[in-house]
């Protein structure tokens, strides 16, 4: 091979305004919303930048060129690359449209970079068509695209492991598993800890979710885990992703989301009829929760939504935190009842809606923010499922005592 220095070349045309796609490389939520599974962006300035994704690549750099809606510059240097390389973007109006040159300069032409090259070419390709579909229909690739095992998580230490037996701390642990999916038809069940999918380790989610997107539904994998001390292997099929319709305006999305909430509400209500303060506050394990804390959840996960909703609203990322048992007691402290716990989910769902309806028109003309927040917001029947089949499993051992 020759010693020049190349440069990889993309050219794509995007049914987006110029606005839309030079945010999409300068705000830190937008980056996460089509390219990476995590960002870092100097918001005020724009200096650095730090990108990573699940499957452990990473790559920071600095802008060194910003001309709003017309030229974006920055260095790049990735996990294992031999040396610093530069990303070129310009954009022009083109009627409605927005043409888009993204020109990644500087790699060499020698064996050292060849792997390098490799991936930077599959990896502008995959994001740039991730672009596209989020800028004009707001629907990430990523999760359309990526097939499921059907199960729950919840959260898996070294506590728990010892607590189940099994031999291991690092995995996932499951919750629950979905109907007429491959876990449950492969009979994967609670507490099971997948340790090992295709031939490699699950350290956490991220390694599930890295492995799972390079396959498709219908695909069978290998899924190794422990059920207490034993270790088993199954072969799973992978299951295509139900998605939700997305509606159109927040008005609809709100509508839709209420009357989720008034049939999960009165399912939740029968499945605590007549339960006793006593039950409510029993734990069938020292890592298990009660009906007190599940509710205390269910609150939780109101607040954190909003609190997302905030964030999407002033350009910043958001993830869902992982549960706090500190968090958990401090709500139960304050609501140590049933009625005052449901009141208090009540609020939280009011405040909710309240938010999604008065969205602003510059944040729903946003495909990609939009599209994640209605896709998080009608995920509430499924996550509300699990909770009232972990309270029903909670109250009969509370009862049996």
């Amino acid at each position: 091979m020759t010693r020049g220095v190349s440069t990889l070349r993309f050219e794509r045309n995007i049914k987006a305004s110029v606005q839309d796609v030079y945010r999409a490389f300068t705000s830190q939520a937008a980056v996460e919303e089509w390219l990476c599974n995590c960002a870092m962006i100097d918001s005020m300035q724009k200096t650095r930048l730090y990108l990573c994704w699940d499957s452990g690549y990473y790559t920071c750099g600095e802008f060194f060129k910003l001309i709003p809606n017309k030229e974006i510059g920055f260095t790049w240097l990735g996990r294992n690359e031999p040396a610093k390389t530069r990303v070129y973007i310009r954009l022009k109006r083109s009627g409605l449209d927005t043409q888009l040159v993204l020109e990644h300069r500087g790699i060499r032409a020698t064996s050292k970079w060849q792997a390098a090259s490799e991936n930077i070419q599959k990896g502008w390709e995959v994001g740039l068509q991730n672009l596209v579909s989020i800028l004009e229909t707001g629907r990430d690739l990523r999760i359309i695209n990526k097939p499921m095992l059907g199960i729950n998580l919840q959260d898996f230490s070294p506590e728990i492991a010892a607590s189940l037996g099994i031999p291991v701390s690092e995995g996932v642990r499951l919750e629950s598993v979905m109907s007429n999916m491959g876990a449950e038809q492969a009979g994967l069940k609670k507490d099971d800890v997948i340790v090992e999918v295709s031939g490699m380790p699950i350290l956490g989610y991220p390694s599930l979710s890295n492995i799972l997107q390079k396959h498709k539904a219908g695909d069978r994998i290998d899924v190794t885990y422990y059920r207490g001390s034993q270790k088993n292997t199954v072969s799973v099929n992978l299951s295509e992703r139900p998605l939700p319709s997305v509606p159109a305006s927040p008005a609809e999305l709100a509508q839709i989301v209420e009357e989720m909430y008034d049939a999960g509400d009165s399912i939740l209500a029968a499945s605590i009829e007549n339960t006793t303060e006593s039950d409510a506050s029993f734990k069938p394990g020292p890592d298990e929760w009660s009906v007190h804390e599940v509710l205390a959840h269910l609150i939780h996960n109101e607040r954190d939504l909003q609190f997302g909703m905030h964030k999407w609203l002033v350009n910043e990322s958001f993830s869902y935190p992982p549960n706090i048992q500190t968090r958990i007691d401090a709500t139960v402290a304050v609501y140590p009842t049933i009625p005052e716990l449901i009141q208090a989910l009540n609020v939280a769902e009011a405040e909710t809606l309240a938010f999604v309806r008065r969205l602003p028109e510059k944040f729903t003309a946003q495909r990609d923010s939009y599209w994640y927040l209605a896709y998080n917001l009608l995920q509430y029947t499924g996550h509300l499922k699990e909770h009232i089949e972990q309270i029903k499993s909670i109250l009969a051992k509370a009862r049996a005592r």
